[in-house]
């Protein structure tokens, strides 16, 4: 019993953490860039031994991902979006 709850909360904590470390490498990729110039996100060792984490996380907790696009089309659906592809674009319509 003690256990399985001990495994639950370090469950719960790696969650937490992912979604910290996945904030934070967004907002640093949203303030330096991604590749492209010699001070962009993944040019720094440090950053892109954060991403290869975020990234293999996310990867190994693909249900964390599975329910961020099912929030994502919820809240797609529910405010009365249609989907429309035209010629390889996909163009949402409110």
């Amino acid at each position: 019993m003690l256990r399985c709850s001990v495994l639950c909360l370090q469950e719960q904590i790696e969650y937490v953490f992912l979604v910290i470390f996945t904030l934070e490498s967004i907002i640093k990729i949203i303030a330096y860039g991604f590749v492209l110039h010699p001070y962009a996100y993944l040019r720094s060792g440090w950053n892109f031994l954060d991403f290869t984490i975020v990234v293999v996380g996310s990867v190994s907790h693909s249900s964390l991902i599975t329910v961020a696009v099912a929030a994502w089309s919820a809240c797609i659906i529910s405010c009365g979006c249609t989907q429309v592809s035209q010629k390889n674009k996909t163009i949402f319509t409110f």
